[in-house]
């Protein structure tokens, strides 16, 4: 496996299964230290949500803990100060979308390379915890009902009710 960028691990280890990330702008500078973060559209999040927050000087995760209109109060306290006026914004997970198998298939089929990588030897048992969480998932997407023409397939998305024909000795590899 070829060098990977940290920002793109730390997507997958983050993201996955959602199929969409999208950026939503801060409305006030939020310090260091507090939970509450001040969005301009607070309706594309929910609760449990990971989220990367950041500005053009920093970035940290953390996950949202409760929505209350635009105002997101996060898990953890916030680690540096964002600022508006730096381009402020909290990226998440697409609600529109949320999560599915393909993505889940894509990120285990990433981190099942990471694991054997010299670059992230050190981060082996992370990995394998977020390889056994995605494919846990996967399989209650599958659809297990023998009288339906679907059967072994996956649904489209979470909440879909159409199914795509993949296997899932295809989505999760034998480590």
């Amino acid at each position: 496996m070829a060098r990977v960028p940290e920002a793109y691990y730390e997507f997958v280890m983050h993201y996955a299964p959602y199929f969409y990330v999208i950026a939503t702008a801060m409305a006030m500078d939020p310090p260091a230290g507090q939970y509450n973060v001040t969005v301009v559209d607070g309706s594309r999040f929910q609760a449990g949500y990971p989220v990367e927050i950041k500005d053009n000087s920093h970035s940290e995760w953390n996950r949202v803990a409760t929505v209350n209109g635009n105002v997101l109060t996060m898990e953890n306290p916030l680690q540096y100060t964002y600022y508006v006026a730096n381009g402020g914004k909290v990226e998440g997970p697409d609600p529109d979308f949320g999560r599915g198998a393909f993505p889940a298939a894509f990120a285990i089929d990433f981190l099942y390379e990471a694991y054997s990588s010299a670059q992230f030897q050190s981060r082996r048992s992370e990995i394998l915890a977020k390889i056994v969480e995605l494919a846990d998932w996967l399989l209650t997407q599958q659809c297990t009902d023998p009288n339906k023409r679907a059967y072994g397939g996956f649904r489209n998305s979470e909440a879909g009710i159409e199914c795509w024909s993949v296997d899932a000795g295809r989505c999760i590899p034998a480590l």
